[in-house]
């Protein structure tokens, strides 16, 4: 058996089992643990911005040029990366991961 069989009931972190690291994950606090939709939205809005930022970098390249065009994606997409940590809800969460998508392919 693993967690997520038993009729729908969730094993609670700290009740049911106890984490050997003293912390828990986005997946385990946001109930995503059994939940492989919600799961595979998260990767699936990362590769949706990448999509869309291949498909406007030539035009920001047209307008701004290669070399900055680049270097602007990378702080932005460092950025957005890094507020990544500060995101305490699953739809914030899927649009972050979009935009940091749209933001790393740019190149």
């Amino acid at each position: 058996a693993t967690m997520c069989d038993g009729g729908g009931e969730r094993l609670v972190a700290g009740v049911d089992f106890n984490w050997t690291t003293g912390r828990t994950s986005y997946g385990m606090d946001w109930g995503l643990e059994c939940d492989d939709f919600r799961q595979s939205m998260v990767n699936s809005s990362f590769f949706v911005g990448a999509f869309l930022g291949l498909l406007v970098s030539s035009l920001i390249f047209d307008q701004v040029g290669r070399k900055y065009g680049t270097l602007g994606a990378g702080v932005v997409g460092a950025m957005v990366m890094g507020s990544a940590i500060f995101i305490n809800d699953y739809n914030l969460l899927l649009a972050n991961r979009a935009i940091l998508g749209f933001f790393q392919f740019i190149h």
